[in-house]
């Protein structure tokens, strides 16, 4: 298991070493994060872990959350314990790469972000079966100096989804782009996002549906299932949901989307999971994943789906987790607010519902009454300077939101 280890903190007056309790403990959160407001691109971070080198760290701003954290530098990764949550192996390229804390996603020098997917993009024609990979496990010799691997874990295809939305800005808000953001629009932005994100060694943008209502993006549609039936490889589809009926899915925009059926175990599974998303008024996007298509004799193609999920947006397509963060989207598009929805949790304490880039006070959060523990935490680092909605002593009334900074401000808000 991953563990964190003490950071020593050189500064021109000294240095200092902060225990890896310091870092961690609620009880020490404001503590630590003055620590490195006050020390950030002032200071040099070395971790204490039994690693060879330097270790070097230094601490990376992060405007979507409003927090600082200790980051490694480029290429050091091989300087810690392998036990240490620095520790990074070089890439098979031998470029140098940057993971998320849980390390499912990886971002090359290039530009490039690597993940794996729970189900395997190219579908192979055999698998072996469990049993039989445990009876060749257990015919092996003891101590015949095997190498053990550590498996890079997988992305769940709801993180998938949230990572083309923050890679594409779709969980961004400007009223500029008010009226600008339609399908065919979410399209050309998940496209491009997805020409730089590579599942195992396909780049996703080859197998990625998304629906549209342009005869270019539908042929390019049609492209990817001509490619992904010829190469055995499973697709992404991406579209409103309309409904399921018997053992069909049903899309927005699916003119050039294939028809996919779906076992009723695996929908009512979603079914129990999102019962009440799905019995409101949300717009909800959904995300398939399907095995390859099949040509059938109507001229269409057809699928199965192997996994789903379900993601509320609102109708300027910003990513929600409840009735009431769409109220508060609303009302922040209809004030022609600037802000963003942070959607991939990178084991931070500390994760806004919301975070508005037109006001000194960034940090948004909706509570329901229930996470006691979590509104001591946000008092206790952020005091007065942010901004929450009790739903359950107010329900029915948002309150106000703070004060806008002048326009000169927006891009500072930006970093």
């Amino acid at each position: 298991m991953l563990k964190r280890y003490p950071v020593k903190v050189r500064t021109p007056k000294g240095e200092k070493i902060y225990s890896a309790e310091f870092q961690t403990s609620p009880k020490y959160a404001r503590a630590w994060r003055k620590v490195l407001e006050r020390c950030y691109k002032k200071a040099i971070l070395y971790c204490c872990c039994p690693g060879r080198g330097e270790k070097k760290l230094y601490i990376r701003y992060v405007s979507d959350t409003d927090t600082y954290i200790v980051a490694r530098y480029p290429g050091t990764g091989r300087e810690h314990a392998r036990d240490c949550i620095y520790y990074q192996a070089e890439s098979s390229s031998g470029a140098v790469t940057r993971t998320d804390a849980r390390g499912i996603i990886e971002e090359t020098s290039s530009g490039l972000i690597r993940v794996k997917t729970v189900i395997g993009i190219r579908k192979r024609d055999t698998v072996p079966k469990r049993s039989e990979e445990k009876a060749e496990r257990k015919s092996r010799p003891v101590g015949t100096g095997l190498k053990v691997v550590r498996r890079k874990p997988a992305i769940s295809l709801l993180n998938l989804v949230y990572l083309l939305w923050e890679r594409a800005g779709l969980n961004r808000w400007h009223p500029n782009m008010e009226g600008k953001r339609n399908i065919n629009t979410v399209y050309a932005l998940l496209e491009n996002a997805a020409e730089k994100v590579v599942a195992g060694r396909e780049v996703l943008s080859r197998v990625l549906l998304i629906g549209t209502q342009s005869r270019f993006q539908e042929n390019l549609n049609r492209q990817k299932l001509e490619y992904a039936e010829k190469n055995n490889r499973r697709l992404i589809v991406l579209s409103l949901l309309e409904g399921v009926k018997g053992d069909r899915v049903f899309l927005k925009y699916s003119n050039s989307l294939p028809e996919i059926r779906i076992e009723s175990s695996l929908w009512e599974r979603m079914r129990e999971e999102h019962g009440a998303v799905l019995k409101s008024k949300y717009n909800i996007l959904v995300a398939i994943q399907t095995d390859p298509p099949v040509h059938g004799k109507n001229g269409r193609y057809f699928t199965v789906a192997r996994d789903i999920t379900l993601v509320p947006v609102s109708e300027n397509w910003i990513p929600v987790s409840s009735v009431y963060e769409l109220m508060v989207a609303k009302k922040l598009m209809r004030e022609g607010r600037i802000f963003k929805k942070p959607l991939l949790r990178e084991n931070q304490k500390i994760f806004p519902d919301f975070v508005l880039l037109d006001s000194r006070v960034k940090i948004m959060k909706v509570f329901d009454g229930k996470k006691k523990e979590e509104f001591r935490l946000y008092n206790s680092r952020y005091g007065s300077n942010w901004w929450y909605w009790d739903v359950i002593k107010n329900p029915d009334r948002i309150p106000s939101f703070p004060p806008r900074i002048c326009k000169s401000g927006w891009k500072d808000q930006e970093r």
